[in-house]
């Protein structure tokens, strides 16, 4: 299953399938990923991850 991912004023795509018991999210344009016990929790933790990449990102380029 694939969804967007709003993240601020960008749009990512959120690639969502099933392995055993847990839904695993991948953010394939950054590279990101997480997982969830539902779709809405593993689409909820990727947003996340996603953030937070984009952020620890942002910092690096202020610090140099």
């Amino acid at each position: 299953m694939q969804q967007n991912l709003m993240i601020g004023d960008n749009v990512y795509t959120a690639k969502i399938w099933k392995e055993h018991n847990v839904f695993i999210a991948e953010g394939p344009e950054l590279g990101t990923s997480s997982s969830g016990k539902t779709i809405k929790s593993a689409r909820l933790n990727l947003k996340e991850v996603t953030r937070l990449f984009l952020e620890e990102g942002s910092q690096g380029k202020e610090k140099a």
